[in-house]
C-alpha cells in the first residue's frame, strides 16, 4: 500500500504542504507518496528549516488514514515512523549506533541523519488523515546551514546510494510497522522505548530555562517526555520545554 501510488515532482516548496493541499480537495489512495528531488522550503518541527542538496536525499510525504487511532494517541504515529526509519538504517549501519531522539529525529551516535514532520487532521474524536513527512540524508556530504550535527549515509558508508531504492526499501519498513500499529501497539511502544536516545542514562538538559541533570525513563500516552532528575523528582516535558545539551 505505502508507495504504490507515487506523485513525483522535480522541485517543490514542501512535500508536506503539497500533500496537505491535496487532501483539502480530494481523498487520495492511502499510502500515496509525494516525492521531490528538491524542496525550496522544506521544514521540520517548529518551522525549522530542513537543508537538502538537490537530488541527494530522500524527501517524501505519505498520506495515511489512521482512523483506528484515537486523537490522543497520535504520537504513536511518530513512534511508528521513527522505528521504520531505524529498521531501514539497520541494514546499512551498526544497530548499536542508532537511536531515536525524542520527539522526531533519528540519530547515528550523536549525529542527526533523519527528521520527521507529521501533520494530522482531526475531526471530533476521529483521526481522519495524516501526512507523514520524512527527510533522510543519503548522499549529501557538505552541509552549509547552521544545523549543528548533520550526517548522511554516504558520509558513514563511503557508498553512493540510489534514492529510488532507498525510498522503496523505506516504504517496505513503513508498511510493516503500520500493519503492526494496527495489530500490536505494545510492540511499537516497547521497541520505541528501547530505541530512545539517552534512555536510562543521566545527561544534561535545559528544562524551562534551567539546567538540570536527568535521565529519560519513557514517554506518556500523549507523547510527552518523562525524565527523572538526580533528586528522584519526575518531570513530564512538552517539546518546547526541554533542550538536549551536548
Amino acid at each position: 500500500m505505502i508507495g504504490k501510488n507515487i506523485i513525483k515532482l522535480k522541485r517543490i516548496h514542501s512535500t508536506n504542504s503539497y500533500a496537505v493541499n491535496l487532501l483539502s480537495g480530494q481523498k487520495p489512495l492511502e499510502g500515496t507518496l509525494v516525492y521531490s528531488d528538491y524542496q525550496s522550503a522544506g521544514h521540520g518541527v517548529d518551522n525549522n528549516h530542513w537543508e537538502s542538496e538537490d537530488g541527494k536525499n530522500v524527501l517524501i510525504s505519505i498520506i495515511l488514514y489512521p482512523d483506528f487511532l484515537l486523537p490522543e494517541r497520535q504520537f504513536l504515529l511518530n513512534k511508528m515512523v521513527s522505528l521504520s526509519i531505524l529498521d531501514y538504517l539497520k541494514g546499512k549501519i551498526s544497530c548499536n549506533r542508532l537511536s531515536i531522539k525524542w520527539p522526531n529525529d533519528v540519530y547515528v551516535d550523536e549525529l542527526k541523519i533523519s527528521g520527521i514532520l507529521i501533520n494530522n487532521t482531526i475531526s471530533g474524536n476521529t483521526l481522519e488523515a495524516t501526512v507523514v513527512g520524512i527527510g533522510l540524508n543519503v548522499n549529501q556530504e557538505l552541509f552549509i546551514s547552521d544545523a549543528p550535527n548533520p550526517v548522511s549515509l554516504k558520509m558513514l558508508t563511503n557508498v553512493e546510494h540510489s534514492i529510488p531504492d532507498c525510498i522503496k526499501e523505506l516504504c517496505f519498513h513503513l508498511e510493516n510497522r503500520y500493519i503492526q500499529l494496527r495489530k500490536n501497539v505494545e510492540i511499537i511502544d516497547e521497541d520505541y522505548l528501547n530505541s530512545l536516545f539517552r534512555y536510562m542514562n543521566f545527561h544534561n538538559y535545559r528544562y524551562k530555562g534551567q539546567d538540570i541533570v536527568g535521565k529519560i525513563i519513557g514517554t506518556d500516552k500523549f507523547g510527552k517526555l518523562i525524565l527523572e532528575k538526580e533528586t528522584l523528582e519526575i518531570i513530564t516535558c512538552d517539546f518546547k520545554e526541554i533542550v538536549f545539551l551536548f
